[in-house]
């Protein structure tokens, strides 16, 4: 396929866009989900996945790592780099708020301005077909919620281990001017070696913008 023909395609579900760039079949599909919403009134998050393998800004999407509101992480090969990172794409795209696009932004200049060993640590960001996206290092361990539930409780030394690594990177982001604002286990990311890393600084605000 010629890269002109590739740049007509829907990277999220690999239909053909239209001279505009909207993706009639992600539209539908978002009409859908708005119509078949609880009876609580709350929306489901909708599903707007890449194809997956898939190549993407120069690198290649190998599989799905994890799914919130805001966003979905990949595991994914740098071709130029030749190393394995998290990539995270903004999860609505084109149909994202203002508030929604904001708060990515603001994470990927969160996570930027910190250098801490107990942060996870940011490569790159950008755009690519209206997909927002920044790369990060791969938390092999997965996260502290994972752990848990596979293993149970912590003991009370390796709790206060894992808490003190955590209360100083929350330490220097504070000194940095940015309060992470949603502490859990799920944003909790563990190494091979089940060392901690903060992470998802989705919420997160920045104290000196506006």
């Amino acid at each position: 396929m010629s890269d002109a023909a590739a740049k007509k395609l829907c990277p999220v579900c690999a239909g053909r866009l239209e001279s505009d760039g909207v993706c009639l079949v992600c539209l539908l599909n978002e009409g859908i989900a708005a119509e078949t919403a609880p009876p609580d009134g709350s929306l489901r998050p909708p599903v707007r996945t890449l194809v997956l393998p898939c190549e993407f800004a120069g690198y290649r999407l190998v599989r799905e790592i994890a799914s919130g509101g805001m966003g979905i992480v990949y595991e994914a090969q740098d071709a130029k780099l030749k190393r394995v990172v998290a990539l995270k794409v903004i999860r609505n795209a084109i149909f994202a708020t203002r508030e929604e696009a904001g708060r990515f932004k603001a994470e990927t200049q969160a996570i930027a301005q910190l250098d801490h060993p107990d942060i996870v640590p940011i490569y790159d960001s950008g755009e690519e077909e209206g997909l927002p996206y920044y790369t990060m290092r791969l938390a092999e361990g997965g996260t502290l919620a994972d752990r848990l539930k596979r293993k149970g409780v912590l003991s009370e030394r390796e709790a206060a281990q894992m808490m003190s690594r955590i209360a100083r990177a929350v330490q220097h982001a504070h000194e940095h001017g940015v309060l992470h604002r949603d502490l859990k286990p799920a944003n909790i990311l563990l190494d091979v070696s089940g060392k901690p890393m903060l992470s998802d600084f989705g919420l997160a605000k920045v104290l000196d913008a506006e």
